[in-house]
């Protein structure tokens, strides 16, 4: 406990000792000695709650000069870079280990007919997305925490409305539809739900796992958030590729999901929310099949040109574009936290708001 010291302390003391030039010492140690014993608990607060580690079991020797202290320091750099690039590289490689793993099975899956029913098949599916999806979450080393719970600020809303608008387009074709396929509700349920756990997996593997080592050492500057954002999307992308076993076209598909993964990448930076992404990845998805699932058009109205024709360009310009933009603004765009969230924050390291 701090020993309380007042004014009548020092006076006391001085008459003890006699004299002006008594007093005007004692006052200064006086006031030395409250600003030491205030910093002191305030470090002590930090490091009871996990600001500061202290490690009073390595007795480091002390530099004796600025050249000594200045080498001390780079071998600590130094060795800090090590650590970080291997910790990067680990993760990454583990994000492409599990990729790998999930297209194997898949292959395997749907080229040896183990599941000859459709619905069947579909709940594999989910079932190895939830699992790696899992896997990847549980090896993330972030210590951006909580990755699930992060406050989304409005500015964050405001970089995700050009993605809301674009996910938002094909519900906006079936106000022309003129078929209604009610049947299909029963099979497009279990689909749905499968893009739900899409979701969960490529973005706990790509956004969670993956990003998370480039992430960790790489927001610093705009060139580190663009090279990031750029390395996450192009990744994600040639994740696609195998898709070509499944029917797919890679010419279109890589470059396509490349461009999409821009932005997610972007909004995952400024939100650090991987909740928030998933559910983007899903929805974006979902709202397609819905469309094209239970509408239909006898004749191909010229809006829904327009609507496909503004939807392309969302994708490819707007969306690609708006992940550079936050990359740069990232500074700026990351002020925004509310009087509250700065009030919680001052309440961590121990001030009283």
């Amino acid at each position: 406990m701090r020993a309380q010291i007042t004014g009548n302390d020092c006076r006391e003391e001085c008459r003890q000792n006699k004299g002006y030039a008594e007093e005007k010492f004692i006052t200064e140690k006086y006031l030395k000695r409250k600003d030491y014993t205030e910093k002191n608990m305030i470090e002590m607060n930090l490091t009871k709650k996990g600001h500061i580690e202290k490690d009073h079991t390595k007795n480091e020797p002390t530099p004796k000069n600025h050249t000594e202290k200045a080498h001390t320091e780079n071998v600590y750099i130094e060795s800090d870079q090590s650590d970080k690039k291997s910790v990067i590289k680990k993760q990454i490689i583990q994000a492409v280990v599990i990729m790998l793993v999930f297209y194997a099975i898949e292959i395997v899956m749907v080229y040896l007919d183990i599941f000859p029913d459709y619905n069947k098949l579909l709940i594999a599916d989910m079932i190895l997305r939830i699992i790696l999806g899992t896997v990847s979450i549980i090896l993330i080393k972030s210590p951006r925490r909580p990755l699930f719970t992060n406050k989304l600020t409005p500015k964050v809303w405001l970089m995700m409305l050009p993605f809301l608008i674009y996910i938002s387009m094909p519900l906006v074709k079936i106000i022309f539809a003129d078929v209604y396929v009610p049947q299909n509700i029963a099979p497009l349920t279990i689909v749905v739900i499968q893009q739900f756990t899409v979701g969960f997996y490529e973005e706990a593997r790509d956004r969670g796992l993956l990003m998370d080592g480039l992430l960790k050492y790489n927001t610093a500057t705009v060139k580190q958030r663009l090279f990031t954002v750029m390395i996450s999307g192009l990744i994600f992308g040639l994740s696609h590729l195998p898709n070509i076993f499944f029917g797919e076209n890679p010419l279109i598909q890589v470059p396509s999901a490349a461009l999409w993964g821009l932005f997610i990448a972007a909004i995952y930076i400024l939100s650090e929310n991987l909740a928030l992404v998933m559910l983007l990845h899903a929805f974006s998805d979902i709202t397609p099949k819905i469309s094209h699932g239970l509408f239909g058009w006898t004749t191909e109205p010229f809006i829904l040109k327009i609507i496909e024709f503004a939807g392309n360009v969302l994708q490819y310009v707007v969306l690609p574009l708006a992940a550079v933009y936050i990359c740069v603004r990232y500074d700026k765009l990351k002020r925004s936290k509310s009087k509250s969230e700065l009030n919680d924050q001052m309440k961590e390291v121990g001030y009283e708001v």
